[in-house]
């Protein structure tokens, strides 16, 4: 059943894609190539998903549409991720914080350093997620967001507790 889901929603997808290049309509091709990149995605078919989020990149390039190129930057280091291709995951996240940077759209940007710190916390590499949740509470402060900056306390905190470095995670809880 699921995956006839998935099917009827790419055929639709691909329906209104077809409708968007007669009306030469970028913006609209550029979200919807990323949504057939997603469902692709979500289907595990990455190398499909890739393709499309690659499309999608190329219409926003040409746009110079920041927003939407720091999303598909991230939902391909989302990709990588699941892949385990570190590497390139950590690429893709770099080019979504800058693009994010550029909007100056505070909640894309705030969400790309949680995926960035999430990233390295999932991969135990502590030191740059510390760095990144740093950044990241320096955000939130700045945007005058404090109990967003508390939430990443708590997990700068839950990182030391993991380690047993109970007297660290006790500052960070302050």
């Amino acid at each position: 059943a699921k995956q006839s889901q998935f099917e009827e929603a790419l055929s639709s997808y691909k329906e209104a894609l077809a409708l968007f290049q007669k009306l030469n309509a970028k913006q609209e091709q550029a979200n919807t190539l990323s949504k057939i990149g997603d469902i692709y995605n979500s289907s595990l078919e990455y190398s499909q998903a890739f393709d499309y989020y690659q499309k999608s990149l190329q219409i926003s390039e040409n746009l110079g549409d920041e927003l939407k190129l720091s999303l598909t930057y991230a939902a391909i280091g989302l990709l990588f991720l699941k892949q385990q291709e570190l590497d390139l995951a950590k690429k893709y996240f770099d080019k979504a914080l800058e693009s994010a940077e550029k909007t100056g759209h505070p909640t894309v940007t705030s969400l790309i350093l949680e995926s960035i710190a999430l990233f390295y916390k999932s991969q135990q590499f502590y030191k740059e997620a510390f760095a990144y949740y740093q950044r990241l509470i320096a955000f939130y402060q700045q945007h005058k967001q404090p109990d967003k900056a508390i939430d990443a306390s708590l997990q700068i905190a839950k990182i030391y507790e993991s380690q047993g470095d109970f007297a660290k995670a006790q500052q960070s809880y302050q």
